[in-house]
């Protein structure tokens, strides 16, 4: 199978072609979002460009390209981080740090989920994932009044200052402002 596929990419002229080339094209074809049309991830993941699925060869000469050329817009609905924490999973293993990508996260502020909102904030307060609401300091600048904004946002800086407590420190400390959210929506009670 090795020498199939070593044939394959010795026959096909884009190898022929410098990297230099190589690589223009492949920022053609993959580099094809922005800040007003980033690629959206969810739950189910992101529709990856059939392109990084043609050979090994391609998938390791474009990856990088997609990943750092393109912006995406992580979707998280009633607070659920799982789409955040999958796709840092994935930018941590292919070697891409914070610095090296464009992301925005979008959150659904419509459902409360107080067990959801808790394991964002751990995963936050463990640099699992980067990511979170605007802090209320930001919120203002903005003119962005949404009570619920201030006390999400409140919480993931409190949960970011404590990350050199115990998990279980901050947890104690997040559960004390918890009763601020149930105030502004009893869904919030729910565990």
């Amino acid at each position: 199978m090795a020498d199939t596929m070593d044939n394959a990419v010795d026959k096909c002229r884009l190898f022929k072609l410098p990297p230099e080339l190589r690589n223009r094209i492949y920022r053609y074809v993959l580099a094809t979002s922005d800040d007003k049309n980033p690629i959206s991830v969810t739950n189910s993941g992101y529709e990856r460009p059939h392109l990084l699925a043609t050979c090994k060869t391609i998938r390791s000469e474009a990856l990088g390209i997609h990943c750092v050329e393109n912006t995406f817009l992580i979707h998280i609905v009633a607070f659920d981080s799982t789409p955040l924490y999958q796709w840092w999973s994935m930018m941590r293993r292919l070697g891409y740090g914070l610095s090296a990508i464009t992301f925005k996260v979008r959150a659904d502020w419509s459902t409360a989920s107080w067990p959801n909102l808790r394991l964002w904030l751990r995963r936050v307060h463990r640099r699992e994932v980067h990511g979170k609401p605007a802090r209320p300091a930001a919120l203002l600048q903005k003119g962005d009044t949404r009570a619920i904004k201030f006390a999400v946002g409140g919480l993931f800086a409190v949960a970011k200052e404590l990350r050199g407590q115990p998990w279980a420190v901050a947890e104690a400390v997040l559960a004390q402002l918890r009763p601020s959210l149930i105030v502004l929506d009893g869904a919030w009670g729910k565990d």
